[in-house]
């Protein structure tokens, strides 16, 4: 008998949200029908990293106040033994992240009615979806029946169901009662009594091989970090998301479970009685759960076992001050703090509170009484523990970090009103430390936390661990010590020179970090490249080395030797041995294994539909291709550090691929640990003069004071280099985020520069580059498509003619519009965000154009909030430059002759391997049905301009 054709009320739920597309949905049911054993549609989607929990309770409780609403039935999932009466509010469901309970669990309670699962099938469900998004119409499922055993299991045929029109906003939906997002998630599912946790073995042998931390993924068997290096901790196959689920929701806490479903991330701290302690953290990644146990052993260590200088151990007998314990993630701050509060316990008699998150190490009562507490569990945060702690009669209070400004100033106030604060900051040096704390407050406050900081700071311990001979790590520590010569440089702001009284402070117990290195490295500690590797002044520590009379020298860069010696001045070798490379580009069938993210398509457009796969012609032969291309798409290293220390500078072999389908980029590291990007252009796009008008444009940008990256100059002083006839320049990498979305303030600033930038621009010219009109992006792409056949013969007239019909409507609207220099790539993409504010990116499609097209690329979105957000983006924008509305009329021509130079640029590409396998629709006939259908909207938003002035 023919399967029954059902519907998911959980998908079309998640597709009207739209936080699944068509494809995705169906994708997630074929891998659900094809499951062994039946399987919950919500922990397929968070499975493939498509749905996060969060979102699948939203799904579930909108759809449960449907059912409710429609007082229909619904039948439970394949797991469950019974069905809930039809007229029974259904039972709040469990978030998708929980394992299921094991068969073997003994059940000491009367068993609870099963709540329904992810994929609730119930009559009625296309006129619900209906309700939710206004699909195209879906086919009734059959008679509504009492639901069979072999029905149990949910069922989607997706070729069945036909696309949708459009998906309704989400403000279209109905109403959610009040509630969902409030509620606490569900209790976690519970491990039998009569059996350990089964994460217990892997904890144990972690212990027994001496990692520090133990690495679960999913995706990869577990890993290890033994003396610093990644190991694989057994010999196991890869953990799959549900495997590492239930492994991990054995042992995780009730609150931290709560928070993990509402933040989708959680620490807490787990015990093995007579083996240690563990601070976990649970998070999510784009694979799936993922979880990092760092090794806290029982017996805190000794200050004489760590190696702290009796200096140190005299900051633990102060009765008030701040002593801060620094350094990089994993460099053993906390086992520092530990030992200093575990020496004060054995040595004096007084009140130590200490506030961690979690508590890490624990302290038993020995000559001083001992409160620990933990952050989410025994108090809010560390401001609202740190403020209580002074009405709590404290002598020692320990902060587990000093994460915000709040908290900063609470513990400056503490430590001077008579108590002794210990805490610690991510810095690497102690001139860091104090310049960290005072740069997170305002400029206007500055002055006084000087002043307070510098009566205040008794101690500064910079730390980082070193690789031991013969294996093991070991600590290397700088240390400053309060003094009047340190606090009077804090409160004149010369922390510059903290770093010489560092030096003439010897005598006093202070030391710099390059001594105590030199130090360990006589000792034969550490190697002398270990040391220099982990120096942060390296220009001293070889001086230092050499006066000790230790030979050493350091390697330039990290090359094989099978590569042979570059020789130095004129041009690199052409090539190299095959399978060596250690930069290969972002293309080619090794890429999988170097690259940490796969390229991401550019951000060109936000059109729908251009995922579609079909037959695709060949193109073999009508492109012609830049002789340079095949070379272009496999520089070698020798080349890219060639190009890096041409003007002086030396890398030391590493180098990273970043995303660029158009350039070929890499991120380069340098002796001196800073970082810069090689940009190498694609031949034949852009000549010498329009490369050259572009960074004249940086450099005119820059000397206005507008935030941008300017090339850097090369050893001929010039800005653009040449390798084997490619162009290249070299640009400093500037540490940010990219922002997701910006908020008012925010797109009042970024207004205000695009002005500046607006300005700039039509105050010279750019007269080798291209011009946005509707003649280059419109009627030249569309003779360049049709010339060379690149349309499929069933759409070739239909495309013409609509290129044709949106170009006579455009051209007018271009008419008695200013023209100058523009970003003309100007989106979120190429934005980053530092703390002093935005930074604008990539000017590599600088042209001549209207302000328009930057204004809308930033702002792309034409719906109410769009709207709105373009106009707090224009408020700032004319406080420099002015904008005549009628130009938010070229918003939508804009964003049509994007799509035709769209198609047209991955036509261009169609030689580049990684443009065949990304855009593997490209020339097909759905491809241009789309293309087609979206232009023809463009049309229609075209003669409804209205919304735009």
């Amino acid at each position: 008998m023919a399967a029954k054709t059902q519907k998911s009320l959980f998908g079309e739920i998640a597709v009207a949200m739209r936080l699944l597309t068509r494809e995705q949905l169906a994708e997630c049911v074929v891998a659900q029908l094809r499951a062994p054993e039946a399987r919950r549609l919500g922990d397929i989607c968070v499975e493939k990293g498509l749905l996060s929990p969060q979102q699948i309770q939203r799904i579930v409780a909108y759809q449960q106040q449907l059912m409710a609403r429609k007082g229909q039935a619904a039948a439970a999932g394949p797991e469950a033994t019974a069905k809930p009466a039809p007229s029974a509010a259904p039972e709040p469901a469990a978030p998708p992240a929980a394992p299921k309970q094991a068969a073997t669990t003994p059940q000491r309670a009367p068993q609870r009615e099963p709540a329904p699962t992810f994929d609730i099938e119930v009559e009625g469900v296309a006129a619900l979806a209906r309700e939710l998004a206004q699909p195209a119409a879906m086919s009734r499922p059959a008679a509504a029946a009492p639901p069979r055993a072999e029905d149990e299991a949910p069922a989607l045929a997706p070729a069945a169901a036909p696309e949708p029109t459009a998906a309704a906003p989400l403000a279209d939906l109905p109403p959610l009662d009040p509630a969902p997002e409030g509620a606490a998630p569900a209790a976690r599912p519970r491990r039998p009594r009569n059996r350990p946790p089964q994460i217990d073995a892997l904890l144990r042998r972690m212990v027994e091989v001496g990692a520090s931390d133990l690495h679960l993924v999913t995706g990869m068997p577990p890993l290890a970090r033994i003396h610093g290096k990644m190991r694989r901790l057994i010999d196991r196959k890869a953990l799959t998301h549900p495997e590492l689920r239930e492994l991990l929701f054995e042992i995780i806490s009730d609150r931290a479970y709560e928070q993990f479903c509402r933040c989708n991330d959680a620490d807490f701290a787990y015990a093995i009685e007579g083996v240690a302690r563990f601070r976990a953290n649970y998070f999510l990644d784009r694979k799936g759960i993922a979880a990092v146990f760092r090794f806290i052993p029982f017996d805190v260590l000794r200050p004489e076992q760590l190696g702290l200088p009796r200096k140190v151990l005299d900051l633990c007998q102060l009765s008030k001050g701040l002593v801060l314990v620094t350094g990089p993630t994993g460099s053993g701050k906390s086992t520092t703090l530990a030992s200093l509060i575990d020496y004060i316990n054995r040595t004096r008699d007084d009140h130590i509170i200490t506030i961690e998150d979690p508590v890490e190490f624990t302290h038993e009562n020995k000559k001083c009484l001992v409160n620990q507490r933990e952050v989410g569990t025994h108090t809010e945060s560390f401001k609202s523990a740190l403020r209580a702690a002074l009405r709590e009669d404290p002598d020692i209070i320990l902060v587990g970090e000093l994460r915000d400004l709040e908290t900063v100033s609470i513990a400056l106030e503490t430590a001077e009103t008579g108590h002794l604060v210990l805490g610690t900051l991510h810095t690497t040096t102690a001139a860091s430390t104090v310049d960290r704390i005072i740069d997170q407050f305002p400029p206007g406050q500055q002055a006084q936390i000087r002043v307070m900081l510098g009566g205040s700071l008794r101690g500064v311990i910079a730390q980082v661990l070193c690789a031991k001979r013969g294996g093991g790590r070991v600590a290397a520590y700088e240390i400053l010590l309060g003094s009047p010569a340190v606090a009077n440089l804090i409160r004149e702001g010369k922390t510059a020179q903290i770093a010489s009284v560092l030096q003439t402070g010897r005598g006093a117990g202070m030391q710099a970090m390059n001594d105590h290195l030199v130090e360990l490295v006589k000792a034969k500690t550490i190697e002398p490249e270990e040391a220099y590797f982990k120096a942060y002044d390296r220009a001293s520590l070889l001086q230092a080395l050499q006066s000790a009379e230790i030979p050493f020298k350091p390697t330039v860069a990290r090359l094989p030797k099978s590569w042979g010696a570059r020789p130095r001045g004129g041009r690199p070798p052409g090539g190299g041995p095959r399978g060596l490379p250690m930069i290969p580009p972002p293309c080619g069938p090794s890429t999988r294994s170097v690259l940490l993210d796969v390229p991401s398509p550019p951000d060109f457009i936000d059109a729908p539909g251009r995922g579609h796969h079909g037959a695709r012609m060949s193109y073999e032969g009508k492109l012609e291709e830049h002789p340079l291309a095949g070379h272009f798409n496999r520089l070698m290293p020798e080349q890219v550090s060639h190009a890096v220390e041409v003007g002086g500078a030396r890398c030391t072999g590493r180098f990273f691929a970043l995303n660029s389908y158009e350039n070929r980029v890499y991120q380069i590291e340098l002796e001196d640990e800073s970082s810069v990007v090689a940009k190498f252009y694609r031949p034949g796009r852009w000549s010498h003069a329009a490369i050259a008008d572009e960074h004249r444009f940086l450099a005119e940008l820059a000397e206005l004071e507008i935030p941008v990256i300017c090339p850097l100059p090369l050893g001929d002083g010039q800005t653009i280099g040449e390798v084997d006839g490619i162009f290249y320049a070299i640009f400093p990498r500037l540490r940010g985020r990219a922002p997701q979305e910006l908020d008012d303030e925010q797109l009042a600033i970024l207004g205000r520069l695009l002005a500046r930038l607006h300005n700039a621009g039509a105050a010279g010219a750019a007269p080798a580059r291209r011009r946005l009109d509707p003649q280059t992006y419109g009627r030249d792409n569309l003779a360049l498509l049709l010339e060379r056949e690149l349309i499929q013969p069933e759409a070739r007239a239909v495309y013409a003619a609509t290129v044709e019909a949106l170009l006579a409507r455009i051209e007018p609207l271009f008419a008695d519009v200013p023209y100058h220099r523009i970003h003309g790539d100007c989106h979120l993409g190429n934005l980053l965000w530092t703390p002093r504010g935005p930074t604008f990116l990539d000017f590599d499609d600088l042209c001549l154009g209207p302000a328009a097209q930057d204004v809308w690329l930033l702002v792309p979105s034409f719906d109410a909030d769009g709207v709105r957000q373009r106009e707090l983006l224009l408020e700032g924008y004319r406080q420099f430059r002015p904008f005549d509305r009628q130009w938010l009329r070229l918003v939508e021509p804009l964003r049509a002759l994007r799509y035709i130079h769209y198609s047209t640029w991955i036509a261009r590409r169609w030689q580049d391997p990684t443009f065949q396998r990304t855009f593997s629709h490209f020339g097909t006939v759905q491809y241009w049905q789309h293309e087609i259908q979206d232009l023809r909207e463009q049309i229609a938003r075209i003669d409804n301009v209205a919304g735009w002035s």
